[in-house]
């Protein structure tokens, strides 16, 4: 399987749609969405002026809320949902 992204578009719904569907703060849908950039922790980290630590709580919170275990879960599920928003569906 692969997946092209292209990391410098986002549909602007998707983390409304992330805070709407799992109830992610701000931060959380944050960290998700860099995530599925494939940005490195540290490197969200110090986008986010936060250190490595409150970036892996964030994102440990966001597999709890998504009830994913691993990043490329969490970004396949996340590719799944842009997908719909790109193409004009609905998930809720």
């Amino acid at each position: 399987l692969a997946v092209i992204v292209d990391p410098g578009r986002e549909p602007p719904e998707l983390a409304a749609m992330l805070r709407r569907l799992y109830g992610l703060t701000r931060a959380e849908a944050t960290v998700a969405h860099e995530v599925l950039r494939g940005e490195g922790l540290q490197s969200v980290a110090d986008r986010m002026s936060v250190s490595l630590s409150t970036v892996r709580i964030h994102l440990q919170r966001v597999f709890d809320k998504t009830r994913t275990h691993r990043q490329a879960e969490l970004a396949r599920l996340l590719l799944t949902i842009e997908a719909g928003l790109e193409y004009g569906g609905h998930l809720i």
